[in-house]
């Protein structure tokens, strides 16, 4: 941790003599005082619901008072995003290597925490091939997730 941001860098190596399928997933997870105190800038212009499979316009907020939220933003336009925790007076930022091409925004109604994930590949991607990374042999594929909190 250095100056308020945790970097995590990873480097994943084929050291098989086929090409390497794989997907990379991160789920942290961030207290929160009050959800609705919560704005979001997300890269995306819609995000699927992962239970009931069904595309949605986002409007840079939640229903908080649904039982549960998972959802996947599957084609982020950028390698940014943020969220204001105006009850905490916080910003969260997220800044992911382009492999990550999937935000996924999860959480339980009456728990304290939210979760904003960096995914490379969407949900069962390894079971339908959607999104995933290939590795050469032998070759080499670096990455880099970042939190940082601010406080405002």
């Amino acid at each position: 941790m250095h100056n308020g941001t945790l970097a995590t860098h990873q480097r994943y190596t084929n050291h098989s003599d086929v090409p390497m399928p794989f997907s990379v997933g991160f789920h942290p997870y961030f207290q929160v005082t009050d959800k609705t105190q919560l704005e979001f800038d997300i890269p995306a212009s819609s995000f699927q619901d992962q239970r009931t499979k069904t595309v949605h316009p986002f409007t840079n907020s939640f229903d908080f008072g649904q039982d549960e939220i998972d959802v996947a933003f599957i084609g982020v336009t950028s390698q940014f995003a943020t969220v204001l925790d105006k009850s905490q007076s916080l910003r969260l930022t997220l800044n992911y290597s382009n492999s990550f091409g999937t935000l996924v925004f999860w959480t339980v109604k009456g728990k304290d925490f939210y979760c904003l994930e960096p995914w490379t590949a969407p949900r069962n991607a390894l079971n339908t091939g959607d999104r995933l990374l290939y590795l050469d042999p032998g070759a080499s594929l670096e990455t880099v997730f970042n939190l940082t909190v601010d406080f405002l």
